[in-house]
């Protein structure tokens, strides 16, 4: 573990731009699919695609940081030093009623879609597996940020997730189109 905590601290910005790269690479293809014949799934690769570019922007401008901020200054106007020193019940309390409910639903809902090929169930759950992670990230709870590189695993699961969905859809409608139709098996 420190080895790896060593390679990622000395090749941080590098890795921050392969990612970066990455996320956009996944938008495009994302893109690529919506402006294709991809049937009934084309709204499910839109919403994709919005996420990927989101996330491409973010890895890049680091604006869950911010979030973070924003968060903790808003908890302080609302119940001052003592609402901000008792934060982590909220935090507790937003993960358990809010994001793993949500999460859970998406995952079930998203498995049982007829509608969306394969493909497009792993990238909508790797969309949804890298939200959570920032998600989770941007809320900050203690206990979690013990867990050593539980957000990034979150978030690049989630992108191998997506790149693996897109292109394994991009790949099929390619070789559905690149086929004339009289070589095209029965």
């Amino acid at each position: 573990m420190d080895t790896l905590d060593a390679f990622i601290r000395e090749n941080g910005m590098t890795l921050r731009w392969v990612a970066t790269v990455a996320w956009f690479a996944a938008a495009l293809g994302a893109v690529r699919l919506v402006l294709g014949p991809c049937g009934r799934s084309r709204r499910t690769w839109l919403v994709i695609a919005a996420a990927t570019l989101g996330f491409a922007v973010e890895t890049a401008c680091h604006l869950r940081f911010e979030g973070t901020e924003l968060f903790r200054a808003v908890l302080r106007d609302l119940g001052g030093t003592d609402a901000y020193g008792n934060r982590r019940l909220l935090q507790a309390a937003v993960i358990l009623g809010c994001v793993l409910p949500v999460a859970a639903f998406l995952v079930v809902r998203t498995a049982r879609a007829r509608f969306l090929t394969p493909a497009a169930k792993v990238a909508a759950l790797g969309t949804g597996c890298a939200s959570v992670g920032f998600v989770l990230e941007t809320i900050s709870l203690h206990q979690l940020d013990q867990i050593p590189f539980l957000y990034q695993a979150c978030r690049f699961g989630g992108l191998g997730l997506v790149l693996l969905g897109v292109g394994t859809d991009w790949l099929r409608a390619r070789s559905a189109h690149g086929v004339p139709q009289a070589e095209r098996p029965t």
